[in-house]
Parts: C-alpha cells; sequence; structure tokens
C-alpha cells in the first residue's frame, strides 16, 4: 500500500484461509511506525479510514515520537511487547508470549475487535512485535501457513529505509549499533517455528482463550473477516 512516509505498510486482506475463502480487505492493516506517514499525507489516514490504532512499542520509544492520534478522531491502544532482556531480533518470537503474554494478548485483544476496525498495528519496524501480532491474528483466522510466512518475510524490502530513518533518532542509534542490515532482515523459520510453538499448545485460538480473549470475540472476528474466494473472471 501507499502512504508516503511508511516503509512496510499492508492490508493483511486477501490472504488465503484454509479450506477456502480469504481474509476481508480494508479492516487490518500492519506497520512500522506510521507517524512520518501521517505528517507528510493526512489523506492516507482516510484513505485506509482508520479508527483504532494499536501501538506495540516500548514506552521510551513511543515518548520519543507518537502522533496525536486523537486529534485526528482515531483511538489510540499502547500495549508494550517485550521479550526481556534479549533484543526482538536475537529472541525468538515465542518469547515474547512467554515473557509478557498479558501485552500480547492485551493488542490482540483490541486487533480482533471488530466494532473498531479498521485497525492498524504497529511498532517501530513493523518487522519483528508486528509480526507476532499478525501471525497470531492471522492463526486464528486459519490463514495457511505459507500465507503467514509470506507476509512476514515481505517485510524485508522495508529493513534498510527503516533502520536509516530510526539511526537518526539516539535512542535507536544505541539499540541497533551492534547489528546489521543482514541481521534485521525477517526469517522464515522465526515465523514457522511460532507456529509450531502455538499448535503445540493448540492453536493461537486456544492460547488466547487460555490468556483471557473472549471466545464470542474470536467468533466474531473469523466471521466477520472471512470472505469467500473471488469468482473467475
Amino acid at each position: 500500500m501507499e502512504w508516503q512516509g511508511a516503509h512496510n505498510l499492508r492490508d493483511l486482506g486477501g490472504l488465503r484461509i484454509r479450506g477456502g475463502g480469504r481474509v476481508a480487505p480494508g479492516r487490518l492493516f500492519r506497520s512500522d511506525y506510521p507517524g512520518i506517514a501521517l505528517e507528510r499525507d493526512p489523506q492516507g489516514l482516510q484513505r485506509l479510514g482508520l479508527r483504532t490504532v494499536v501501538d506495540l512499542r516500548r514506552d521510551t520509544e513511543a515518548d520519543l515520537e507518537a502522533p496525536d492520534w486523537d486529534g485526528h478522531g482515531v483511538r489510540l491502544v499502547r500495549c508494550s511487547l517485550s521479550a526481556g532482556r534479549r533484543s526482538s531480533w536475537h529472541a525468538s518470537y515465542e518469547r515474547y508470549l512467554e515473557h509478557r503474554p498479558e501485552a500480547v494478548v492485551d493488542a490482540v485483544r483490541h486487533v480482533v475487535d471488530v466494532d473498531r476496525h479498521p485497525v492498524l498495528f504497529h511498532c517501530a519496524a513493523g518487522k519483528d512485535r508486528t509480526g507476532v501480532v499478525a501471525a497470531l491474528v492471522l492463526e486464528v483466522l486459519g490463514v495457511e501457513d505459507d500465507e503467514i510466512v509470506s507476509d512476514h518475510v515481505a517485510s524485508a524490502a522495508s529493513v534498510t529505509p527503516v533502520l536509516a530513518r530510526l539511526r537518526t533518532h539516539a535512542v535507536y542509534d544505541a539499540m541497533l549499533a551492534s547489528t546489521t542490515v543482514a541481521e534485521q532482515l525477517p526469517r522464515a523459520e522465526d515465523t514457522r517455528r511460532l507456529l509450531a510453538w502455538l499448535r503445540e499448545r493448540g492453536g493461537a485460538a486456544a492460547w488466547l482463550e487460555q490468556h483471557g480473549v473472549d471466545r464470542g470475540a474470536l467468533a466474531a472476528f473469523r466471521a466477520q473477516m472471512t470472505t469467500p474466494e473471488a469468482p473467475l473472471p
């Protein structure tokens, strides 16, 4: 998708669901930090029709830069995902679910709230923390594993420009000092391992329900986010 200033924005609509159907378009968006895009192209917000933004960054990041979403009529929800002392690019993705499951659950609870769609969820690069939430909600919808993995690795094209922007801030520059672009590239095996970890626990929906997400909310999410395959022309 095009929104000037966003390097890693995409609509999760159109991904194939096991057994038939696709994810409904125009409801779920994932992105890197969208504040630059909002500043450069405020009309992009109207094009997306956003009602909710879920910010997955830590408080120190949000304090560094954050748009006035309320001023644009968009509800902001902060859910600080953390993998603990290990940096996100060196920690396995399931570590987010083990270290601070309540933050992950809170984020997913807001993303699946169909009464507050369209929703955009993001972190700084839109890759690791955002990828964890994307994998969870897509697995809840029954999206095929290969589609979830392909969506994850699609962030590769954005890594270079995103890192260049982040390094203009001293906080991020210090965090990224010991890493390279190659280390930051998304890896298919990370998402496959997360999906396997979830299946060992009954799947994403089972894990989320065990941690407090309402079963009815997940059912409503599936019902409204599943569309039939488009007929052949």
